[in-house]
């Protein structure tokens, strides 16, 4: 069984660009996570703050760097994940189009 967060929306600092370095943007996080203990072990509610915690605190540079820091963090505070899939979209930073990275994890 797989539990999901999709579209958690909020502002933050990410990027390289200078605009990025000074100003919040939106961004969008989508996590699913697949554990082998039924019921599932992830509060969902504790991975959504955590994620927009860990977002907000770390002013990160690029999205991949935030992504591994998000998977290694959710990982440590949920154990029993066996895999985990992290997507981060800043969908404003070109005109024509959303931009972002995914990570796929697999812990078995």
């Amino acid at each position: 069984m797989e539990i999901f967060i999709k579209n958690l929306k909020f502002n933050t600092i990410i990027g390289l660009l200078p605009e990025e370095r000074k100003n919040p943007q939106e961004i969008i996080v989508d996590a699913s996570f697949t554990c082998k203990d039924l019921p599932m072990q992830v509060d969902y509610a504790k991975a959504a703050k955590m994620i927009e915690d860990i977002l907000q605190a770390g002013k990160f540079d690029t999205v991949e760097a935030a992504l591994l820091e998000l998977e290694r963090r959710l990982k440590g505070a949920f154990p029993s994940i066996e895999k985990m899939r992290l997507s981060l979209t800043k969908p404003h930073i070109l005109d024509n189009c959303e931009v972002g990275a995914e990570l796929f994890k697999n812990y078995s």
